[in-house]
C-alpha cells in the first residue's frame, strides 16, 4: 500500500477522475452530435449539454492547476529512467494545454458564429465578437484538438498500465499515486 505522501492529494485525485470521465463523455457526445441532422428535435439540447460540460471542464482545469500549485505532488519514482520521467512531464503539460484549448476553442467558435454559451441554463458573457473567418478556425481547432488530446490520454493511460502490470520493478507503479 502506498504511503499518503506517495499519492496525489485526494482533491486532485477526485478532480482528475471527474475530468477524465467528463472529457471522454464530451468526446463521445461530440462524435454523436456531428452525425445529427439539423432537424433532430433534441439536437439543441445536446449542444447545450456539450457546452455546459465543456465549461465545467474549463472550470475544473483551472481548479486543478490551483490544486497542483497548492498541494504536494508526489515525485515520479527514481527507478524510472530519466528520459521516461521527462516524457511523462512533457505529456502532462501538453494534456493540460489541450484541456484548456478544447473548451476555449468551442467557446470562441460559438461566440464568433453568433451563438451564446450557457452553463446549465445560466447565460455566460460573450467573450468574442462575431467573426466567421476566425470562428471557422476555432471550429477546425475544436474538431481536431480532441483527437490529439485523446491520443495523448491514450499514451498517458498506456504508460500507467505498462508501469503497473508489465514491469519487473514494482517501484515503477505510478498508477497507485492517482488511486
Amino acid at each position: 500500500m502506498a504511503k499518503s505522501s506517495d499519492k496525489y492529494h485526494i482533491s486532485l485525485r477526485i478532480v482528475h477522475w471527474l475530468m477524465a470521465v467528463m472529457i471522454l463523455g464530451l468526446i463521445v457526445l461530440g462524435w454523436f452530435m456531428q452525425g445529427l441532422d439539423k432537424d433532430v428535435s433534441y439536437r439543441n439540447d445536446l449542444y447545450g449539454l456539450h457546452k455546459s460540460f465543456g465549461v465545467t471542464v474549463l472550470f475544473l482545469v483551472v481548479l486543478r492547476v490551483a490544486l497542483r500549485i497548492s498541494t504536494v505532488i508526489p515525485p515520479l519514482p527514481e527507478t524510472l529512467p530519466k528520459f521516461i520521467r521527462k516524457v511523462a512531464h512533457l505529456v502532462h503539460h501538453i494534456i493540460y494545454l489541450f484541456i484548456f484549448a478544447v473548451p476555449i476553442s468551442g467557446y470562441m467558435m460559438s461566440n464568433m458564429f453568433g451563438y451564446g454559451v450557457s452553463w446549465f441554463g445560466i447565460s455566460l458573457p460573450k467573450l468574442f465578437s462575431p467573426n466567421k473567418e476566425i470562428g471557422g478556425l476555432a471550429h477546425e481547432a475544436h474538431a481536431i484538438l480532441p483527437y490529439m488530446l485523446l491520443a495523448l490520454v491514450t499514451l498517458h493511460v498506456a504508460g500507467a498500465i505498462k508501469h503497473k502490470f508489465f514491469e519487473k520493478d514494482k517501484r515503477n507503479d505510478v498508477l497507485k499515486r492517482m488511486l
